[in-house]
């Protein structure tokens, strides 16, 4: 997935629902197809922590009401492209500005609200927060 398909699900995301938009955008290190696995067993650990969060989440009656303006957009990041700090397309966007995998954004309405990169997508509690409406 590359970035301009992020930014593109944003758009259509915000379009459809004018309210509150609530966005995730979630980024890993991609999966390599000789092992099936992350390229960043970072990204692993974070993905799992994550799901846990997200299971979480849905315990609450109120954010249940809300479940309808959170959306997930997961980037698949590959390596070569990661590692390339000057070309790297998730680096150098103005939007994302991503300096490590895992990387975790929440976005409302179409702007960064809050950001949790790197050690810190491997914290349940820190996750669980940022969910939190």
């Amino acid at each position: 997935e590359s970035v301009i398909d992020f930014h593109n699900k944003l758009k259509t995301h915000q379009e459809n629902n004018k309210e509150c938009s609530i966005v995730y955008g979630r980024f890993l290190g991609a999966i390599v197809s000789e092992t099936g696995e992350s390229w960043c067993c970072d990204c692993t650990t974070a993905k799992n922590i994550f799901e846990i969060a997200f299971k979480d989440m849905s315990l609450y009656s109120e954010i249940e009401q809300n479940m309808k303006t959170v959306t997930i957009f997961e980037c698949n990041v590959d390596r070569t492209c990661f590692r390339d700090k000057e070309n790297c397309q998730y680096r150098n966007d103005s939007m994302i500005k991503l300096t490590s995998v895992p990387t975790l954004i929440k976005f409302k309405n179409g702007i960064e609200i809050e950001r949790l990169d790197d050690r810190k997508c491997q914290e349940l509690n820190l996750i669980s927060d940022l969910f939190q409406m």
